[in-house]
């Protein structure tokens, strides 16, 4: 993956320190960054630094002397490893905590399934913490460990549901029960030919339970019935009910179904990209 616009709809950059993973859940069993490295000729499995274009590119400045990123820009940290990943050596992470410190004018958002290696990491105020989680039984898990954590280190945290492939019972309650404790869920169907399935109804329900609790939600990918079947329930496209969605679930059976990020092609009730307001308090030092 080259450093520079994000494949990630709520992100306009990708930056990539390093690159090499570990499958540690059940969200990894079809990772779409062993997927991708794949198709480039690299092995998954190993942890490696990226070149020095790659690992500063946030500090990359054109021939006027500006930043090649502007200001405000969103960047997605480690499309392809962890940020946390045990096997990163602490000065490379302490590099790059000082390129996210030298430009505190971009928002990096941080997605890690690893939070029991945060402890001895200090966030930064331009940071967005987010754990990833696929199930019911990740979100019990981490949810208290991020709030936590983020209480001392980081001023934004929320909840990846990436890939979502189980109905979950409450996703937010932590965040319904300390108010505010939450400031972003991001919810998402898999990708790839080895997709779960996922249900509308589980993504609309996420969506009502952040509604309740006052937390954004950003809907970045959902599944639709696949092209060919797809004209006979154009109609749903403006539908705004929740029977809409269950009836469009019936349509997406197995996997006669394909994985849609234009929210145009969606019912209008799943039609939610929202973001994180930031915090006038920082993260401690």
């Amino acid at each position: 993956m080259t450093q520079g616009e994000s494949g990630i709809d709520y992100a306009d950059y990708s930056w990539g320190p390093w690159r090499g993973c570990r499958k540690i859940a059940a969200g990894c069993l079809h990772c779409y960054a062993e997927r991708d490295m794949k198709r480039y000729g690299r092995d998954h499995s190993k942890l490696e630094r990226a070149s020095d274009a790659t690992f500063y590119a946030p500090l990359a400045r054109d021939r006027q002397g500006n930043f090649k990123w502007p200001p405000g820009s969103r960047v997605f940290v480690c499309p392809w490893s962890d940020f946390f990943l045990e096997d990163v050596p602490r000065g490379w992470r302490d590099e790059a905590q000082a390129v996210i410190r030298t430009r505190r004018d971009l928002i990096f958002i941080i997605p890690t399934k690893r939070l029991d290696q945060i402890e001895s990491w200090h966030g930064e105020p331009n940071t967005i913490l987010l754990t990833s989680c696929a199930t019911q039984a990740d979100v019990d898990r981490e949810t208290p460990k991020l709030i936590e954590i983020s209480r001392d280190y980081f001023p934004v945290k929320g909840l990846s549901i990436e890939p979502l492939i189980e109905p979950l019972i409450d996703p937010i309650r932590i965040g319904v029960t300390a108010i505010g404790e939450l400031d972003w869920v991001v919810i998402g169907c898999e990708s790839g030919p080895e997709r779960r399935t996922c249900k509308l109804a589980w993504i609309l329900d996420v969506i009502r339970q952040c509604k309740a609790a006052g937390i954004p939600c950003y809907v970045k990918q959902i599944p639709l019935p696949k092209l060919s079947q797809r004209g006979r329930h154009s109609a749903m496209i403006e539908a705004i009910t929740s029977q809409s969605v269950l009836d469009w679930d019936l349509a997406c059976k197995d996997h006669d179904w394909t994985v849609s990020r234009d929210p145009s092609e969606w019912p209008i009730v799943l039609r939610v990209r929202q973001f994180p307001k930031p915090r006038k308090e920082h993260a401690r030092r």
